[in-house]
């Protein structure tokens, strides 16, 4: 009996020595300097913006967070379509730097026929690959 203990033991600590530990990442979403969304990659993550509500000048920023930040690297938003043809891209420096947006920008794109959400990604230093971005949020108008 005792064996099958010991076992058992040696397999916990075994196991324990080999998986990760993971965290999860958070994103803050601002509308004019004002959180509206505190995102993670378990929620739905899509920003709904009332027409009738925009007032020109109205900005959208994003502070992103994860457990292993760095200080003075390129940040980056990229805004795209769904076949990831990029609109346009912004940029910080340090993982939590506000990146921000303005309404108006995606209203131009709007009013020039695209009827899609406009995807939100984030990514950090030089972009080797797509897969290195994160999809963040969906910005839809109603």
């Amino acid at each position: 009996m005792w064996k099958k203990k010991v076992r058992i033991i040696v397999i916990f600590l075994f196991v324990s020595l080999f998986s990760k530990a993971d965290t999860i990442d958070v994103w803050n979403v601002y509308y004019n300097q004002r959180m509206i969304h505190h995102f993670n990659g378990f929620s739905k993550n899509e920003l709904v913006v009332s027409l009738d509500s925009i007032q020109p000048g109205d900005s959208i920023t994003l502070r992103y967070y994860w457990d292993t930040p760095c200080h003075d690297c390129a940040t980056f938003l990229a805004i795209e379509n769904e076949k990831h043809y990029i609109f346009f891209q912004r940029s910080n420096r340090g993982t939590g730097a506000p990146i921000s947006f303005t309404v108006d920008e995606l209203l131009a794109i709007k009013n020039e026929g695209y009827i899609r959400p406009f995807l939100v990604f984030y990514y950090e230093g030089k972009l080797d690959r797509r897969s290195d971005k994160i999809l963040l949020f969906r910005v839809r108008f109603e």
